[in-house]
């Protein structure tokens, strides 16, 4: 693969070094009584510990702060291990990460050693060990910084720049669109589909470490129109019996771009097959502005869902205040689904509420037939997820720089 990194040194993003946190581990693990075990060893060590248990809190923590070591389960609600460890190189380049598994599999070792990971752990870890890796870590991370003292730093800032947006833009250039298909929950009919990305950049490589690199460089509308443009074009190359609706990530910012309401290709010639799917975190356009926009949307042909649920009040005012015809639930909400009486419960009082506002309800990051049922159960209508990928066997791959004469299909 061309973009395969060497072993030992970094091509990677680094953006703006976030505060640094004097001797501290970042431990992320869902397993309380695991995460109590490994923080209370890593404490007598001398270090303080930042704990955290799942994905979204774990991708805020390297995002705002800069740790000795990160160890990181690989199964989390939120994101998986690997998505965090990716983030964390983007931010740090230096911190030295540690992967940890209670289920380890070939290719999850081969992904963490492509990615740098300092160890990949077997838990439960003995003591013995964690320590063992903790000490390699942090002398690995001193020896690091050391060498960096002795570098030049006149240019550095304008460096890491060029660095970042060259990486950036290697991974554009590498960019594959996929199609991620969403199906009914009731009998597993085709409803629709929604991309996915991925890059052959090895920190750049999934949905959350491309679209954090395009926030951070002022280029996320770029990535969102050239995401929209070539989706559309493995929709297109869909058999019209398998296409069904197309759901595309929308920013609020990005309803002040005229593009989509004006009636030109690719988007809203199909606008009635379109979804445009609203990120409502950190929206900074008024709820009274992004209405009226829905308005002319809906005009031109579009229908609306609102992503991120979860996010609170902000989000169910805008649920609201827009009526949109879809609702979508975040995978932080289903990852075992049906292990929680509670969580059950919860996601039958959202959908409840949905239906209230003639919303349809759709659950992302669906990974198991168990997730699936418990959803049905909770009266959730439909089903996105990797778990799925056999309900769309036409579903097309594409990268940015191909033409749709070359479509690949996968099996």
């Amino acid at each position: 693969m061309a973009d395969t990194l060497p072993r030992r040194t970094f091509d990677t993003v680094r953006f703006a070094a976030p505060r640094r946190a004097a001797r501290t581990v970042l431990l992320v693990e869902d397993d309380e009584l695991v995460a109590r075990t490994l923080a209370r060893t890593i404490r007598e060590r001398g270090y303080d510990v930042v704990h955290v248990s799942d994905g979204r809190s774990a991708i805020e923590s390297v995002t705002t702060r800069r740790f000795d070591v990160v160890f990181s389960d690989l199964n989390l609600p939120g994101a998986s291990g690997v998505d965090i460890l990716n983030v964390a190189r983007a931010y740090d380049p230096d911190v030295p990460l540690v992967l940890m598994t209670g289920a380890p599999t070939t290719s999850t070792a081969i992904e963490a050693c492509s990615l740098g990971v300092l160890e990949y752990l077997v838990k439960p870890t003995p003591t013995a060990e964690l320590i063992r890796v903790l000490e390699r870590a942090v002398a690995t991370r001193k020896q690091v910084i050391a060498a960096r003292t002795t570098e030049p730093s006149m240019n550095a800032v304008s460096s890491v720049t060029e660095s970042m947006k060259a990486l950036f833009d290697r991974a554009l250039a590498s960019l594959e669109i996929s199609l991620e298909p969403i199906v009914d929950a009731r009998t597993r009919a085709l409803m629709g589909h929604a991309p996915k990305l991925t890059s052959n950049v090895e920190t750049l490589n999934r949905d959350a470490s491309i679209t954090a690199a395009a926030e951070h460089l002022g280029r996320l509308v770029e990535l969102r129109q050239l995401v929209r443009k070539r989706a559309v074009e493995v929709f297109l190359d869909l058999p019209k019996e398998r296409q069904g609706s197309l759901f595309l990530d929308v920013h609020p910012s990005e309803l002040l771009d005229g593009d989509l309401y004006a009636p030109v290709p690719p988007l809203s010639t199909i606008a009635e097959h379109v979804v445009l799917q609203l990120r409502v975190r950190g929206a900074t356009l008024p709820v009274a502005d992004l209405a009226a926009r829905a308005s002319v949307l809906r005009f031109v042909g579009y229908r609306l869902a609102i992503a991120d649920l979860d996010v609170g009040l902000a989000c169910l005012s805008q649920l609201g205040e827009l009526s949109p015809e879809f609702v979508k639930l975040d995978h932080d909400i289903v990852r075992k689904l049906e292990t929680s009486a509670s969580q059950k419960r919860i996601v039958s009082a959202l959908v409840a509420m949905c239906r209230a506002f003639d919303s349809q309800v759709v659950a992302e990051g669906v990974s198991t037939a168990e997730e699936r049922d418990a959803l049905f159960e909770a009266g959730c209508e439909y089903v996105q997820g990797a778990l799925f990928a056999h309900a769309s066997p036409h579903s097309g791959t594409r990268r940015v720089g191909e033409g749709s004469e070359r479509v690949r299909r996968q099996p």
